[in-house]
């Protein structure tokens, strides 16, 4: 392979997104090995489907910038997730919609 080959190889989405998942499996939630793959697999999977919409969305032309991007997503996107469900679960969301409701056991 030529350097150039090696570089459109590189720059194509879903390496860009495999190594993302792959570099955030540092920092990926998971106790053991087959749930690390699995979270792997939801990360790489999370970019190849997320990543070209948001370029896309963001009008992104330059292919190196559109890798970079699906990289990010990969790298980033369900350490994110994870945190956004884990402040999820720790909001005590009954008690704020009892705050709301009128009578003895919700707000005044």
């Amino acid at each position: 392979m030529k350097v150039p080959e090696i570089l459109d190889l590189a720059l194509h989405p879903v390496v860009a997104a495999a190594v993302g998942a792959i570099v955030a499996l540092k920092a990926i939630p998971g106790t053991g090995y087959p749930e690390k793959a699995l979270n792997v697999g939801a990360s790489f999977a999370l970019a190849v489907y997320a990543g070209p919409a948001l370029v896309e969305y963001m009008d992104v032309t330059s292919l190196k910038i559109a890798a970079g991007v699906i990289f990010a997503i990969g790298a980033t996107g369900l350490v994110v997730f994870n945190a956004i469900i884990e402040a999820v679960k720790r909001t005590d969301l009954a008690a704020y919609v009892m705050s709301w409701l009128p009578g003895r056991k919700g707000g005044q």
